[in-house]
């Protein structure tokens, strides 16, 4: 049995709002937007500053900070996306395998720009008639080892005073 996954496996999934996903059920809902400066530095520092990808890897790119259940679809879930348990640091590679939209947005960027289109906007528009569908717009392989790891590095580094910032 290969542990290699298949990109996009959940690509035509619908989704059931009405069943919450990991740890979602117990958050309460307030406002919705990004992670702020503090909060993305605070689960780098969490996260000991290391790509925490569920698989092995070679680490390629910066780090970055992944919203688990993505900014967008938390919406439709009626959720705040920023909560610490809901980011994971990931190095840029990784996380194009989990949005491999995004890379194919970079990849054109420059194609689609010279004729006066947007390969991001192109992007967010598919990913917008997804969400309309209750679609998966992600590949969500990896979602439940990457809330599993999130939820853990939370309550280790909790435990020795480590505190996520709130928004002002």
């Amino acid at each position: 049995m290969s542990s290699e996954r298949t990109p996009q496996r959940h690509k035509k999934e619908k989704l059931n709002l009405g069943v919450p996903l990991a740890t979602v059920g117990l958050f309460v809902i307030a406002s919705l937007g990004a992670f702020t400066r503090k909060q993305r530095d605070a689960i780098v520092e969490r996260d000991d500053n290391k790509c925490q990808f569920p698989e092995h890897h070679k680490h390629k790119g910066g780090l970055q900070v992944h919203h688990i259940i993505p900014q967008r679809y938390s919406e439709q879930l009626g959720i705040d996306p920023d909560f610490p348990e809901n980011g994971l640091t990931l190095c840029e590679d990784s996380h194009h395998k989990v949005h491999p939209d995004i890379k194919r947005a970079k990849q054109t960027y420059h194609q689609k720009k010279r004729v006066g289109e947007s390969s991001f906007n192109e992007v967010f528009q598919e990913r917008q008639e997804k969400i309309k569908n209750k679609e998966i717009y992600w590949d969500d392989s990896w979602d439940r080892k990457m809330s599993t790891t999130a939820v853990r590095n939370t309550q280790k580094k909790s435990k020795l005073g480590w505190l996520f910032p709130k928004k002002r």
